[in-house]
């Protein structure tokens, strides 16, 4: 699951959009860019971030992530661990982490 960040500046409103798309296979990702952070703890959900017209709770960490790397004037497109990944799905965090490596290798930039 890819994230695209929609434009803006400071710490006003974090919002986007999702959309999956295979890591593996004929369809080339699109370009993203991977961050990486500590994760925290599910009480530490404190900061709001509207995707697809959804409301959704994530750390301080992620969200000051998120909103030091949006553009002021253009959409990007992002892969960030807490949202990307179901975080209630133990199974799918599990496969996950056997994608990271890949998931990090695709990316154009890892911050």
């Amino acid at each position: 699951r890819l994230l695209t960040l929609d434009p803006g500046t400071g710490h006003g409103p974090l919002t986007g959009s999702m959309s999956v798309h295979p890591l593996r296979g004929r369809r080339r990702m699109p370009s993203y860019h991977a961050l990486s952070y500590c994760w925290g703890e599910e009480s530490e959900r404190t900061q709001e971030i509207l995707i697809n017209g959804m409301t959704y709770m994530i750390t301080a960490n992620a969200h000051n992530a998120l909103a030091h790397s949006r553009s002021p004037k253009a959409h990007g497109t992002l892969w960030i661990d807490q949202i990307s990944i179901n975080q209630e799905d133990l199974d799918e965090k599990s496969r996950h982490i056997g994608y990271m490596g890949a998931i990090y290798r695709e990316a154009d930039v890892v911050v």
